[in-house]
């Protein structure tokens, strides 16, 4: 088992994230800044479509869900929200925001340990996981944390992951900010947080690691053309 406490991008991110919480922008709060209205809805729209829908009777877990904007639009689509994040901060935050929204239950865990959620006894059938696989180290965290999902999903259950950084795109990604009309040093610096602050993933080998973990299916699926993210990242379901 690895102690989440020596993984140090996930670390990084968790400050970040306990900083960014306090921002007046709820989009910044998710780390998608640069979205138009039009752009989260998209993005909720693609998440309907991964989980194969939701209804009245779903319990959904919202799994690194920060401060709960996305539970907040699912609250009154489904029976119960358990949404859990490792930043204190953005549960903290998250528990004032979502406090009128009685079925939405804010906790804090963290993907590599899932202690709070494992001790409810619950197998999710839906299961939300957004964007946060970036903000690993290694292939053997993303096992850790498949096999941590795995063993909360009920049978056959559904977990969508959205916007995990593509591997197969990171150079053409990175080779487009040369494009921009930036300052020297600020291109400079967010190519060097692309290579160091996050986690290039290949999907052939995370199908390979979900499939030894014992889900049936792990399938890419497609992100709205109009978001940026869909440049550079994939979206993916499990069913167990």
């Amino acid at each position: 088992m690895i102690d989440s406490d020596t993984c140090k991008r996930s670390e990084l991110w968790r400050h970040r994230w306990n900083e960014t919480t306090q921002l007046n922008n709820p989009f910044a709060t998710m780390g998608r800044s640069s979205d138009s209205i039009s752009d989260y809805f998209s993005y909720i729209t693609d998440i309907i479509n991964g989980l194969d829908g939701v209804n009245k009777s779903t319990v959904l877990l919202d799994a690194a869900g920060g401060c709960g904007y996305l539970s907040m639009y699912f609250s009154p689509l489904v029976q119960e929200v358990h949404l859990f994040d490792y930043s204190e901060e953005a549960i903290k935050r998250a528990k004032i925001d979502c406090k009128i929204f009685d079925n939405v239950h804010p906790y804090v865990d963290n993907l590599l340990t899932l202690v709070q959620t494992k001790e409810s006894n619950i197998l999710y059938h839906k299961i939300l996981l957004g964007g946060a696989l970036q903000y690993f180290d290694t292939y053997d965290e993303i096992e850790i944390i498949l096999k941590n999902l795995f063993n909360v999903t009920a049978a056959n259950g559904r977990i969508f992951v959205t916007q995990t950084t593509d591997l197969s795109r990171r150079d053409k990604h990175i080779a487009s900010y040369q494009t921009l009309d930036w300052p020297e040093e600020r291109i400079k610096h967010a190519i060097e947080e692309e290579l160091t602050n996050r986690f290039w993933i290949d999907f052939s080998q995370l199908k390979t690691i979900a499939h030894s973990v014992g889900f049936k299916q792990c399938q890419q699926t497609k992100n709205n053309p109009n978001l940026f993210q869909s440049t550079h990242m994939f979206d993916f379901y499990l069913v167990k």
